[in-house]
């Protein structure tokens, strides 16, 4: 088991990221496993905060667990006003909307 869970990126990070927009773009909707080994200038600062289920600063916010054990499930989209109990890889896929810098969620997992 690893920590982590599913984030929000922020639109400031989302545009400015270190290693280009497009290194966000080809993440949201997606799970991205060692996380905090793909930046070792960077990631690793948020070992703590993927423990404990905490925002990463400014940079994403906390919205859920991360069921890895479902593949699919029937339910629909989850609102997101506050973190839940856990999202499936369809809840992560069906609230990540192509190209918004305002709805990218990333599973991230150290």
């Amino acid at each position: 088991k690893s920590d982590g869970g599913v984030y929000r990126i922020s639109k400031d990070w989302y545009s400015k990221h270190s290693g280009g927009q497009a290194a966000i773009v080809r993440s949201c909707g997606n799970v991205i496993e060692n996380w905090l080994n793909k930046s070792p200038y960077g990631h690793p600062q948020y070992s703590s905060n993927l423990r404990d289920s905490t925002d990463l600063s400014d940079r994403a916010t906390f919205v859920a667990k991360f069921d890895c054990s479902v593949a699919t499930s029937s339910k629909a989209a989850t609102t997101v006003s506050k973190p839940t109990a856990k999202w499936t890889m369809e809840q992560l896929q069906s609230n990540n909307i192509a190209g918004s810098a305002s709805d990218c969620y990333i599973a991230l997992f150290g």
